[in-house]
């Protein structure tokens, strides 16, 4: 899967969206952010604190700086195999991050 675009076991948009809920916690992979001493650098375990129409609220495990992100285009939020993409930023089509519900 590349660039936003669905395979045939892909679920995108409002459906990825109702997999979030609050409480639960997600590995997440930040394919943007390049420096290493940067908070947000590879991959971090995140805990969803709101969803909403409008975006995501999560926050880094054990740490009180939540962040609200704005939902992506449908064709840029696409799950497949349990591994959620949302691309979309900074520019279209460009992979942002990879999540991974923690069980």
């Amino acid at each position: 899967m590349s660039k936003g675009v669905p395979t045939m076991n892909a679920r995108q948009g409002v459906e990825v969206r109702r997999l979030f809920e609050p409480g639960q916690s997600w590995d997440v992979e930040n394919h943007y952010i390049t420096r290493v001493d940067h908070p947000c650098f590879g991959t971090t375990r995140r805990v969803v604190e709101a969803v909403n129409t409008s975006g995501l609220r999560f926050a880094p495990l054990g740490d009180a700086r939540a962040e609200t992100l704005k939902w992506p285009r449908s064709a840029e939020l696409v799950e497949v195999g349990g591994v959620v993409s949302w691309s979309g930023h900074p520019a279209p089509g460009m992979l942002f991050l990879s999540l991974v519900k923690v069980a």
